[in-house]
């Protein structure tokens, strides 16, 4: 099972359109050291598009930079279309640094103004880690918007020795207090 670290849930008041040279990636800086595995993104379909790649990458002055970390390419046909939570997995996980600011990065392989994903997004601008940014040059280059940010969900797995205590089960999320005293949950199927 994996543990929920870094998110931001909306409400979605805004959302971007991603095809062709456009890209949309989200900053988040980590509050503590985890790998990440990973991510859910509120995304939708519209017409007929092609791959999208989701990746994580470092960033220099709050914009993403060099190459990608980790990434996963899925087929845009499996999209709904309407806005739901997708679950990007990587091809592997990565050791994300507490206090490091990191960018996830989409992208979409083709597509024009009737043939794109739909990316959920916030403009009232509350997530307080990071910022969304946009790519005019299919990532080459970004620009940080105003007060805008993804819908994201981070999902990974700790340290040993990081789970502190007072737990709960409520539906299917066993939450507890981290060894930070931060309010953790971990999503699966409870057996007892």
């Amino acid at each position: 099972m994996a543990a929920l670290f870094e998110y931001y849930e909306g409400p979605r008041t805004h959302t971007n359109s991603l095809y062709g040279v456009y890209g949309e990636a989200q900053t988040f800086i980590p509050t503590m050291s985890h790998s990440l595995t990973y991510t859910q993104l509120s995304l939708k379909k519209v017409g007929t598009i092609g791959n999208v790649t989701v990746s994580l990458r470092a960033t220099s002055s709050s914009l993403p930079t060099g190459s990608d970390l980790i990434s996963v390419v899925f087929a845009g046909s499996t999209l709904d279309t309407s806005y739901g939570w997708i679950t990007c997995t990587y091809d592997s996980s990565y050791a994300v640094v507490a206090g490091t600011e990191y960018a996830i990065v989409i992208l979409l392989a083709g597509g024009d103004s009737s043939n794109y994903v739909g990316v959920a997004s916030d403009h009232t601008g509350e997530y307080a880690n990071g910022d969304s940014v946009y790519s005019t040059d299919s990532g080459s280059s970004w620009t940080s918007y105003v007060d805008d940010d993804l819908l994201f969900r981070n999902y990974g797995g700790y340290k040993s020795g990081e789970l502190a205590g007072l737990y709960a089960v409520v539906e299917e999320r066993f939450h507890y207090v981290d060894a930070y005293g931060v309010e953790r949950y971990i999503e699966g199927t409870v057996v007892g």
